[in-house]
């Protein structure tokens, strides 16, 4: 009877030691996912650091278009006040040459009525020749006009063709920094989603740690049972605590196991804890990098506005350079 009870006792401590096993096991798989874990952190932060430093060269770059055009803008400013200048020796000649027709006229019609006005005529002539010399010089203006308002357009043009590029250039590495951020966010869900379960695993893994606990003290408190009930021979009662002593012995070893495991789990939670305060700072980063995009995201809306001002600008000063060339 004595040795069914203890040979049932041997199975049960057995079972508990195939159970210690298992969580040993399961321990062992929850470190191995814990590394994996934090490798794909540390893939996943050098990627946000890649991203930086291609949004810190994309916004040299829009920085570059920017000042491109503000010097756009100068040189289109000196060209119209260049236009401005010829425009105003093109009418000054055309005065001079209006009023040595007037003189020229008044000279004919004073030399019919007085021949002693030769000399006065002489005179007119030679600023008429004067005039005629100003305004070849006003007509040579307006060919550096047309020759310069030809450069400035095909200059403009290129560089408002180049900006284009440039915008949509950067706005499609955009679209894809923010589908990357669109997965980065998924996998900081995916990783909470891991560390939820891990603490599920550990609640259960410690509540199966407290019922080997409970067996442990009851199958210990059942062999002092037995010590005290069971009555017989000096050899047998030797031979009862020897096997006693040993199952104390394995019990604890048991206990030993157990408390190793738990101080175990009690590092895994605080790793868990270590892991979530990273994807937090993931999640910070992430909204960091939202941000900047947010930014440029104006940039590239505001530039085209920009050059759809500038070339509004031109078109007003080529139609009023065509209009004096007209007049």
């Amino acid at each position: 009877m004595l040795e069914d009870e203890l040979k049932q006792i041997d199975d049960h401590l057995n079972r508990l030691i195939t159970e210690r096993d298992q969580c040993i096991s399961k321990l062992d798989q929850e470190k191995h996912t814990k590394q994996q874990l934090e490798q794909e952190l540390h893939q996943e932060e050098k990627k946000q650091r890649d991203i930086e430093r291609t949004i810190k060269e994309h916004t040299k770059q829009v920085c570059r278009v920017e000042k491109e055009l503000r010097k756009s803008q100068t040189q289109e400013a000196a060209a119209r006040a260049d236009e401005a200048q010829a425009r105003n020796n093109f009418r000054i000649a055309e005065a001079a040459l209006a009023r040595a027709q007037a003189q020229l006229a008044a000279v004919k019609g004073a030399a019919e009525i007085h021949s002693n006005t030769l000399d006065l005529v002489e005179k007119n002539l030679i600023t008429c020749k004067l005039n005629l010399k100003m305004f070849g010089q006003a007509l040579v203006m307006r060919t550096q006009v047309f020759e310069l308002r030809r450069k400035h357009h095909l200059t403009t043009q290129a560089k408002t063709i180049q900006c284009r590029t440039q915008l949509e250039q950067i706005r499609t590495t955009l679209h894809t920094e923010e589908t990357q951020l669109a997965s980065q966010k998924r996998t900081i869900t995916e990783n909470k989603t891991k560390i939820d379960n891990q603490k599920q695993i550990i609640k259960q893994v410690k509540n199966k740690l407290q019922v080997l606990n409970n067996d442990y003290q009851r199958v210990k408190t059942q062999a002092k049972q037995k010590r005290r009930e069971v009555p017989q021979t000096q050899g047998e009662l030797e031979k009862q605590t020897k096997i006693l002593q040993t199952l104390e012995n394995e019990g604890n070893q048991l206990k030993q196991s157990v408390e190793s495991l738990t101080e175990k789990f009690e590092q895994l939670k605080i790793e868990s804890h270590q892991l979530q305060q990273q994807v937090q700072e993931t999640e910070q980063q992430y909204a960091a990098k939202k941000a900047v995009n947010d930014v440029h995201h104006q940039c590239i809306v505001v530039s085209p506005v920009l050059v759809q001002t500038i070339r509004f600008r031109f078109e007003s000063v080529l139609h009023s350079v065509s209009a004096v060339v007209a007049v």
